[in-house]
């Protein structure tokens, strides 16, 4: 008995009691909304694969982003470290000397890959000994625009697993949609029509409130409900092939062993707060909150669901203790300790830092740093609010002389004080960035 009770202890603290091979897959979803996963509108779940591996471990219900912008968000959640000390706040520059997670696994022998389906994530990190990052197919209405779909990303990916089977081995896989622009094969649409009634303009720019950004035009597309339907198509889309890669984890024996964790880089806007289909701008709840499963090896925490507060810079540090790597400084905290410690505030910002957030408990407070490019320059300078009472946050208090207010101010300006020197873009980033609507 007392044997059994320490092989579970070690399982949850994530180190094994046989001699298994210590393998880990972490999927990131771009751009999947937390409330998109799971049951759905009284309607069939989008999302079938990913409930099946949510049966099998721990769904995390409060789980943020640190960052709504796809290579700053990936960055965090790969070095366990908030955007202002990796340097990378938006969808450019490289990491340069930060110590990351695959380097220091790779270290140890063990196996590493990774498999991108966009530019923005092209050449993040050092450490993979394996990188896929080759493109085989462009984006509907974005031809100079190179991705990888699902059915590629997943292949790629298979090949990797079957390659290293034998071994310890840590695969990062990225999956482009539901990014936009949402152009999901017609057999996922299904035969339900879209929402008539809510017709938008196309705006001439990527970012312009209350318009469908430039990127996203669909031709001959203005109806906001049919984007949200082709959204959703989308998520239905990717979850397919998401549920082929670990199908094949079961088939050759990878599962049952493995520690994996299914993500999200940020959520979309889908109309709230009078902006449609666009992320990286804004910092409410619509962009920060992601999906974050978790499964155990053996069946540790099976079909668990926790409320904890957790967000993406926990999940490097998670892995690094499931490999027993010891000395990961990060500003994460292992989700298998989530049980223990005082509660803490999460912090998460928009494109290069315009807006900030500190989560604290229920209370939310976003400061605007500075002059905006990517949302309406009214937006207040502070606004506060209680996601207990207000968790679609419609009721913004915009006075910050209260005492949670202040406290909250003073903790975001410490934190921003320290901010790393932001990577320069690189001259071959931008014709990308702007075809991938994060630069008017």
């Amino acid at each position: 008995m007392k044997a059994r009770r320490a092989c579970l202890i070690a399982a949850l603290a994530a180190v094994g009691c046989s001699r298994t091979p210590a393998r880990v897959v972490l999927i990131t979803i771009d751009s999947l909304r937390a409330d998109h996963v799971g049951p759905w509108e009284q309607a069939p779940s989008l999302t079938p694969s990913l409930d099946a591996l949510a049966r099998d471990g721990v769904a995390y219900s409060d789980a943020i982003t640190n960052c709504t912008v796809t290579r700053c968000a990936h960055a965090s959640l790969l070095t366990g470290l908030y955007p202002w000390r990796t340097g990378l706040l938006d969808n450019s520059g490289s990491i340069g000397d930060v110590a990351a997670l695959p380097a220091l696994l790779q270290a140890r022998g063990v196996a590493t890959g990774a498999v991108v389906s966009s530019l923005p994530l092209k050449g993040l990190l050092p450490g993979f000994a394996f990188a896929h990052e080759g493109f085989g197919a462009v984006e509907a209405g974005r031809r100079d625009y190179p991705v990888k779909r699902p059915e590629q990303t997943t292949q790629v990916a298979a090949s990797f697993l079957d390659k290293h089977a034998a071994g310890s081995f840590f695969l990062w896989v990225h999956y482009f949609p539901p990014h936009g622009p949402y152009t999901p094969p017609d057999s996922f649409l299904g035969d339900a029509p879209a929402h008539q009634g809510e017709r938008l303009e196309v705006s001439e720019r990527n970012y312009e409130k209350g318009k469908i950004p430039a990127y996203q035009a669909l031709l001959e597309t203005f109806d906001a409900g049919e984007y949200r339907r082709r959204y959703a198509a989308h998520v239905r889309y990717v979850d397919k092939f998401v549920g082929r890669l670990l199908d094949r984890l079961r088939e050759g024996g990878l599962y049952d062993d493995a520690l994996v964790i299914v993500t999200s880089d940020h959520g979309e806007s889908l109309g709230e707060h009078g902006w449609y289909f666009l992320h990286g701008n804004l910092v409410y709840q619509e962009q920060v909150r992601v999906p974050l499963l978790v499964k155990w090896p053996r069946g540790a925490l099976r079909g668990s669901r926790s409320s904890a507060p957790v967000e993406l810079v926990d999940v490097a540090p998670t892995i690094a203790a499931f490999f027993g790597a010891p000395g990961f400084a990060t500003d994460g905290r292992p989700l298998s300790r989530r049980g223990a410690g005082a509660p803490r505030p999460r912090f998460t910002q928009s494109n290069d830092a315009e807006l900030a957030a500190i989560i604290d408990g229920g209370a939310k407070l976003v400061w605007k740093r500075g002059p905006t490019l990517y949302t309406d320059a009214a937006y207040p300078a502070l606004e506060l609010f209680d996601l207990n009472l207000d968790p679609g946050e419609a009721k913004g208090i915009r006075d910050g002389s209260g005492p949670i207010a202040r406290r909250l101010e003073a903790e975001l300006r410490r934190h921003y004080a320290g901010l790393a020197t932001a990577k320069p873009k690189r001259p071959e980033d931008e014709d990308a960035l702007r075809a991938l609507g994060y630069v008017n």
